[in-house]
């Protein structure tokens, strides 16, 4: 095995601009060590690449033109909206037609990815960030937090929240309004913490003593966080499906989404309805208890590293 290594340690790209160069010079030194990660032999080798990030496409492509196959995890996922969510939607539809293998979390995704024309098509049943999510919520959630139970919690980060002021300010005045009466706690990722104080936003919000400004937190500490909310108001994706196993009320902040699950469940696909959310949010705040949840018991992780044992072996069916 490679040691792991690092392709890019400069700062964070917070913007569509500062992505091209990114992809440009990362895609260059990918290219570069081609010779390292495949051991030399590219046709035997398989390129692993994940979600819908601009580094799942990287991955992808510097992997078809090295001549090695590529595997998508969490293939056939569709909003069906090039628009919503972007760049993620186009993303996806980019990556399918580079990949020889598609993990689908479902037979809805499986079909997805064979209309794309993914040639080797893997049901995994469920998301892998299932069994991360399993992980992360083993033992006493709030062992490794100091903040108690009660509150509402808040992430808000994509490009289309934060860079429309229309859209800004109604979400910022929805979070407002819940914490006349509630206590919040609001993680920002870098990209909201720039925009805020960009907007001299940041400082009208540390004023608020009902809400709480965190900076953005590790998979495991935000996981266990979220698993103790009484609500959560998010605009990711992953959120949303994670939500919904924890069976959490929550507020996708999103005209549409690329999952299916707890919607019109748990989950509310806000479309910025803010009447809708405004009620959604009011009855969930008014249950005097949480919803208890039990994780399902797939184990996509399981089946992705059993194909490819397969593949890597040389398996006839695989």
């Amino acid at each position: 095995m490679t040691p792991r290594e690092y392709l890019y340690d400069g700062p964070e790209v917070t913007s569509i601009a500062a992505a091209l160069p990114w992809f440009l010079r990362t895609a260059w030194r990918l290219w570069r060590r081609r010779g390292v990660w495949t051991g030399g032999r590219a046709r035997d080798a398989v390129v692993i690449v994940h979600g819908d990030t601009f580094s799942t496409l990287l991955g992808a492509l510097v992997g078809k033109l090295a001549g090695c196959r590529v595997a998508h995890v969490e293939s056939g996922l569709r909003s069906f909206n090039v628009l919503h969510p972007f760049p993620e939607e186009l993303t996806r539809i980019l990556t399918f037609r580079l990949s020889d293998f598609g993990y689908c979390p479902g037979e809805w995704a499986c079909s997805n990815a064979r209309r794309a024309g993914v040639s080797t098509v893997i049901d995994t049943h469920a998301n892998t960030l299932l069994d991360a999510l399993r992980v992360a919520t083993s033992g006493s959630p709030s062992a490794h937090s100091p903040i108690e139970d009660g509150f509402i919690l808040v992430s808000i980060h994509r490009f289309e929240n934060l860079f429309s002021g229309e859209r800004l300010t109604s979400i910022l005045n929805f979070i407002e309004s819940l914490a006349q009466k509630n206590r919040v706690v609001f993680v920002l990722h870098p990209s909201t913490r720039q925009r805020l104080a960009a907007l001299g936003l940041l400082e009208h919000l540390r004023e608020n003593a009902n809400i709480e400004l965190n900076d953005r937190m590790s998979y495991v500490p935000f996981m266990r966080l979220a698993s103790r909310a009484r609500l959560v108001v998010t605009d990711g994706g992953s959120n949303q499906e994670e939500m919904s196993y924890l069976g959490i009320p929550t507020v996708l902040m999103r005209m549409e989404t690329e999952r299916q699950e707890g919607i019109g469940g748990n989950v509310l696909l806000g479309r910025y309805d803010f009447e809708k959310i405004r009620d959604f949010a009011a009855d969930a705040l008014n249950r005097t208890t949480p919803a208890a949840f039990e994780l399902p018991y797939e184990r996509p992780s399981e089946v992705i590293m059993a194909h490819l044992d397969g593949v890597l072996s040389g398996a006839p069916d695989a």
